[in-house]
């Protein structure tokens, strides 16, 4: 799965941020926001760890801060 935003079905756009800990906010906010039961080939368990994973890289990044 590519993260191209330029792909059919891909709706989803990012603000326009130099602040990494902005850009990843909205990457959970938008990660949060699908419907992961309707996309094929992703379980609902997998995206929970991919959540889970970018909620920590928040903390170590804000850690840094």
């Amino acid at each position: 799965m590519s993260a191209d935003s330029s792909e059919p079905g891909t709706s989803a756009e990012l603000p326009e941020t130099d602040d990494a800990g902005e850009q990843l906010n909205a990457v959970i906010e938008a990660h949060e926001a699908t419907d992961w039961s309707e996309v094929p080939g992703v379980t609902v368990a997998e995206a929970a760890a991919w959540t889970s994973r970018l909620v920590e890289a928040r903390t170590e990044l804000e850690a840094q801060r």
